[in-house]
């Protein structure tokens, strides 16, 4: 992606629709973007809840938007997001939860918030924009994945696997590729999070608050 950015007065003026940007990369991500004359429609569940961030897009051009990956009405914001310009050039994947916790009391609730937010997330997003892209003859998706799913850890063990399984998805992705070859659309990437961007992680308890036998290791 860096090879299409370098210079913004020798390249044409790309759309990108990047999700999860009220901290961290999301963040960092639409700043560089348009800092690289480049139009962003950032986005994040709560607005509202960022209110110096969505001021600094919005004070550089860009436009920030509420948009869950995990909500019903996931469908008709993102057609407000496409309408703003017509057109998503590239779309980043980058909302993401991260909740630890030890597997044998990890409660259900949990693991399965953070597979609908970081796999079925992207595969929902995804879906929505390939006919767009299709039709517009060209485009490029981004998965932001971690260096989790390669380098185990204690307590992020559903973490990991949700975002190992957004790796996994490059099948799905690689499929839909060939599928769409024709039409241009570039191939799906799968990208690490550096370390120092920091996700939010909300660390699982017992009811009781101490959870057996993890004291040392976990908790």
């Amino acid at each position: 992606m860096t090879s299409n950015m370098t210079n913004s007065s020798t390249t044409t003026s790309k759309v990108f629709l990047i999700t999860g940007c009220s901290t961290g990369l999301g963040l960092s991500l639409a700043n560089a973007v348009l800092k690289f004359g480049h139009q962003v429609i950032a986005t994040s569940r709560n607005p509202v809840g960022t209110p110096s961030a969505v001021k600094s897009v919005e004070a550089q051009g860009g436009t920030w938007l509420p948009l869950d990956v995990t909500s019903s009405a996931l469908e008709d914001q993102f057609k407000v997001a496409f309408d703003v310009h017509g057109r998503i050039d590239v779309l980043v994947n980058n909302a993401g939860i991260a909740v630890a916790g030890a597997v044998e009391d990890f409660p259900a609730d949990g693991y399965m918030a953070m597979f609908e937010t970081n796999f079925f997330g992207p595969v929902k997003l995804t879906k929505l924009l390939v006919p767009y892209l299709r039709e517009q003859r060209g485009g490029t998706i981004v998965n932001i994945s971690s260096a989790s799913t390669w380098s185990g850890q204690p307590a992020l063990a559903f973490y990991a696997s949700s975002k190992a399984s957004l790796n996994g998805e490059w099948l799905l992705f690689l499929d839909s590729h060939l599928e769409l070859k024709d039409h241009l659309v570039d191939i799906f990437y799968s990208i690490q999070r550096r370390a120092g961007h920091r996700v939010g992680t909300i660390r699982h308890k017992r009811p009781d608050g101490r959870p057996r036998g993890y004291e040392n290791s976990i908790y």
